[in-house]
């Protein structure tokens, strides 16, 4: 798989295998928004609940504009999804991404990861290891979660050099 800039407008993803299409399919279908170790992770205060008033003005002002924000993002995600892969079943799969919707992706991966991350529990040490493949739900997040965060620098660089 490879990832270049088809033109000043267009990033393409060529080479995508059967499973790792798989996983770009499930980019917003795994944040999980309604769990509570993902609100926590995703939403955290920002004082860890040491100035009550600070962390009610959060929950006021801050929390629905980012909750808006992430929600858009998905949106965004999901429609550049739209009939992927398309066509017959033969791989590889192409996808290409509109240059202006790379910030909702960098958002909707970092979503991804961190409701991965917190629905199965890992902590700083197990995202710094290798990658099991023995086949568990939680090898399998932690397979998405790294391709997600190469996703993610990948994208963060085009949105550097476009700018």
């Amino acid at each position: 798989m490879y990832i270049h800039r088809l033109d000043s407008d267009c990033l393409v993803i060529h080479g995508i295998s059967e499973f790792l299409g798989e996983l770009l399919l499930q980019v917003t279908r795994c944040v999980d928004t309604g769990h509570p170790a993902v609100e926590k992770r995703m939403l955290s205060s920002p004082t860890a609940g040491l100035d009550p008033e600070w962390e009610a003005d959060w929950r006021e002002y801050v929390q629905p504009d980012l909750r808006q924000m992430f929600q858009t993002s998905r949106e965004v995600v999901d429609a550049d999804l739209e009939g992927f892969p398309g066509g017959p079943s033969v791989e590889p799969f192409t996808l290409r991404i509109p240059l202006d919707h790379l910030e909702a992706w960098v958002h909707s991966l970092n979503q991804a990861r961190l409701s991965l991350a917190a629905r199965h529990g890992f902590e700083e040490r197990d995202l710094e290891g290798g990658v099991s493949f023995e086949g568990d739900a939680r090898d399998l997040a932690l397979t998405q979660i790294h391709f997600y965060g190469i996703l993610q620098e990948s994208f963060l660089q085009h949105l550097e050099s476009a700018s």
